[in-house]
């Protein structure tokens, strides 16, 4: 009876289904899921597989920063005719500051809006690039120049206000944005004019820098964006990092995934010094970890088949560590150049101590370009003293930027030939010995001036006149034991005199020095870019000599300006000025460079162009061969 009914009902129950399955089945049908396609990116076949050819890195390109600052100590020569917009960005700043009650120091007894209309004041707008990667705390070199269009004559003398960098170009009407760096101190002027002489110098003493004079005080942050999200993929690009940069006891891991698509990185602290370092060696870091060795080998052969990819190579040679030892030693003495020191520059920067004799045969008999380069990775070498013996005798070359970067490589190593000492906080001197004297000043990063010579001195007798005679040198007789100095101070008509022994060394201590009850030692108290102003002029006068040789002078090569340029174009390029506010104009970019004073401005001697102006500039060609393979901002 029982299986009589279920033979019954079940031929109804299929029945039923059938319905109800063919009444579903009427309606419109899914469209099928179509497989994402992964995206590859096209780059040689030897670059795959590391991290830059499989994600894009944000926050690691140098980044453009500017705002508005309030410089003081000026001689009359400031203004205050800007816009209503800046003027009460400056007027709020210097409320907060406490300006006008008893917090303001100085100026507690004076409004803020008395102290902006004071001619010894004056609104700049301040610029600066921070570097790719920069941690808290990283400092770096600031321009600042007075606003186009305001009758600011000179900015000499005259010290930065603390004032906020925001990223971009500045201007007074923009949403708020935080600010990421911070910028204050002495302003540095070109030092080759007199400091008095406005009229000779025209636009030159509107715009100076402060060395050092910013720091980074909000870094952005770094992270990884995957081309093809993935978690398995995100996971071993984390691992791979991790295992190249190993954590820190108290520190965050190197990398950290966020999730499928995204990985935070940190900067470790041994890297804090040179970010650009480490940025490139977790670029070229390979994510699958095995086989290191036959990778090692085979971007060996890679440099020799391709050349053109030798930068990228030896990053990657570098990113896989000491295992590439080994294998880059086999083209120590390769016939082509390239390959030949794209390995050296690897094993250099590995540490590996073979590299010296081929380094030193390079930086003795190879062209100026390469010389320098390899003195330079003389100079990375772990710590030798036959290194440092061999680096002394380039101080004594026919090639100046031989000397200096054997100087360099030398400072490097911490050699006891170099030796420096801090001038009244504002700058180093150092001494350095060398049969071929000349001074050597910078102008940008740490303040230093450099006296190349066994004993540098002024020749006597001698009598110079600089700054229309403001500054006077004299010593009457060939025996004198001391040179009388005379200097007018152009702010105060101030007059100081004193003496000196002749010996540059304590001649600059003279000029830089301040006196004061805890060191009355008499001094002239100049600012930095005064004392390099004159010792460039009396240098001019044919008189610093070491033994029989003259000395000549030398200035350090501007970088900041091609650096500040680059990124100010991008930004200009992002974001036309005219339509936030109308305060920013070209020409607060590039100001029209006066015609120069030969007889003023241009020193005799090896590097004629000292002063490096703001002009457009062709932007580097990318690498050829498709070397990167990725992009990075």
């Amino acid at each position: 009876m029982l299986f009589r009914c279920i033979k019954t009902v079940l031929p109804a129950v299929l029945v039923g289904t059938l319905l109800v399955t063919s009444a579903c089945s009427s309606g419109p049908r899914p469209r099928p899921v179509q497989p994402t396609m992964a995206e590859v990116r096209d780059v040689p076949s030897v670059l795959r597989n590391i991290v830059r050819t499989e994600t894009t890195m944000r926050g690691v390109k140098p980044t453009l920063v500017s705002g508005y600052g309030f410089v003081v100590d000026l001689n009359g020569t400031g203004s205050s005719d800007v816009s209503a917009p800046v003027r009460a960005i400056i007027e709020e700043k210097l409320i907060r500051a406490g300006v006008g009650t008893e917090l303001g120091g100085a100026f507690r007894d004076i409004t803020p809006a008395q102290l902006i209309e004071s001619r010894d004041t004056a609104i700049v707008l301040v610029q600066a690039v921070v570097a790719p990667g920069a941690p808290a705390g990283s400092r770096f070199d600031v321009d600042v120049q007075a606003i186009p269009g305001t009758s600011t004559t000179s900015l000499q003398g005259g010290r930065l206000y603390t004032t906020q960098l925001f990223p971009g170009l500045a201007q007074p009407l923009s949403p708020d944005v935080p600010a990421i760096a911070e910028a204050r101190g002495d302003i540095f002027i070109n030092p080759f004019v007199d400091p008095a002489a406005e009229s000779q110098s025209g636009q030159q003493r509107r715009r100076g820098r402060i060395l050092h004079g910013g720091v980074v005080t909000d870094p952005a942050p770094i992270a990884l964006f995957l081309d093809n999200p993935s978690h398995s993929r995100s996971r071993a690009i984390v691992e791979a990092i991790n295992a190249r940069f190993p954590r820190m006891a108290g520190r965050l891991p190197t990398a950290s995934g966020i999730d499928e698509e995204v990985i935070q990185i940190n900067i470790p602290p041994s890297y804090s010094e040179d970010p650009r370092e480490f940025v490139e060696l977790l670029s070229h870091t390979r994510i699958d970890q095995g086989a290191n060795h036959r990778w090692a080998a085979r971007y060996v052969e890679a440099l020799k088949e391709t050349p053109e990819l030798a930068t990228t190579l030896t990053w990657c040679l570098q990113a896989l560590g000491d295992i590439s030892i080994p294998y880059v030693r086999k083209l120590y003495d390769y016939g082509e150049m390239v390959p030949r020191l794209a390995a050296l520059q690897a094993g250099a920067r590995l540490g590996d101590p073979t590299t010296r004799p081929y380094l030193e045969e390079i930086a003795t008999l190879g062209p100026s370009a390469l010389r320098h380069q390899a003195i330079g990775l003389l100079g990375e070498l772990p710590p030798n003293p036959s290194i440092n013996v061999f680096l002394r005798t380039l101080l004594d070359a026919e090639d100046s930027s031989d000397r200096i970067a054997a100087y360099e490589a030398l400072d490097a190593r911490h050699d006891p030939w170099v030796s420096a000492r801090v001038v009244d906080d504002k700058f180093l001197l150092i001494h350095v010995p060398s049969k071929r004297p000349f001074i050597y000043v910078t102008q940008q990063r740490e303040p230093r001036v450099v006296l190349f010579g066994d004993e540098i001195s002024v020749q006597r007798p001698v009598f110079v006149s600089a700054w229309d005679g403001r500054l006077l040198l004299n010593a009457e007789s060939a025996d004198a034991r001391k040179v009388d100095v005379f200097y007018k101070d152009y702010r105060t008509g101030r007059i100081t005199t004193g003496q000196s022994d002749g010996n540059l060394v304590d001649m600059v201590q003279f000029f830089a020095h301040e006196s004061t009850p805890e060191d009355p030692r008499p001094g002239l108290n100049l600012s930095y870019s005064e004392v390099v102003g004159a010792l460039y002029a009396i240098s001019r006068q044919q008189v610093v000599r070491s033994g029989d040789a003259l000395a000549v002078f030398i200035p350090e090569q501007d970088r900041l300006a091609k650096e500040l340029l680059s990124g100010a174009f991008e930004e200009y390029a992002l974001e036309r000025p005219e339509t936030a506010g109308g305060e920013w104009t070209e020409e607060m970019l590039l100001e029209a460079r006066p015609e120069e004073d030969e007889t003023e401005t241009r020193p005799e001697g090896e590097r004629p162009n000292y002063v490096v102006p703001l002009r457009p500039a062709t932007p580097p060609p990318a690498e050829s061969g498709g070397g990167s393979g990725g992009e990075q901002d």
